[in-house]
């Protein structure tokens, strides 16, 4: 499941990208972690992490880590992504050219322009 760029730094969309862009164009301006988006696509982990890292590589996607508080019951901090360089209107565009149309989220309904 590559994300390799088709040149000018925009990925091929496969059909598991365009599932996590999808997600992403549902709400702009949230925060996803790798394993929610995993869920909500029906993706393995080994496989949404990878494309994930490859989106954030060509500016579609920014991340951050989470920042937790240290001590013996400390989780491990986990990793969240949402749009990046793009706007939601260029994703949406994109997804469009690719043949998968969204009108507004991920869900296919209507809405604004983030």
């Amino acid at each position: 499941m590559s994300v390799k760029s088709s040149g000018g730094g925009a990925p091929r969309l496969s059909a598991p990208v365009q599932w996590v862009l999808e997600c992403l164009l549902d709400d702009p301006s949230r925060e996803w972690s790798g394993m929610e988006l995993a869920r909500a696509n029906g993706l393995r982990a080994g496989s949404v992490y990878p494309l994930l890292a490859q989106l954030e590589a060509v500016g579609w996607l920014h991340s951050r880590w989470e920042d937790v508080p240290e001590g013996p019951a400390a989780l491990p901090a986990r990793r969240f992504y949402r749009l990046g360089g793009m706007n939601a209107g260029a994703v949406r565009q994109a997804l469009a050219a690719a043949g998968r149309p969204v009108a507004g989220t991920a869900w296919g309904l209507s809405g604004g322009e983030a």
